[in-house]
């Protein structure tokens, strides 16, 4: 499950979604790699957004 939640999280572009989904694995207490492996695409995803 921990792949697919990363693949997931790699392909997904809607920074609505990725917030869910950061919200989703902090409310979870999944491993901790993953949180932050999702902040750090929110943050990209966010400056990219910020951009246009």
């Amino acid at each position: 499950m921990k792949e697919e939640i990363r693949f997931l999280i790699e392909k997904e572009n809607d920074r609505h979604v990725l917030q869910l989904i950061k919200n989703l694995l902090a409310k979870s207490s999944l491993e901790p790699v993953l949180e932050d492996k999702l902040t750090s695409r929110a943050l990209k995803d966010r400056r990219r957004y910020q951009r246009r």
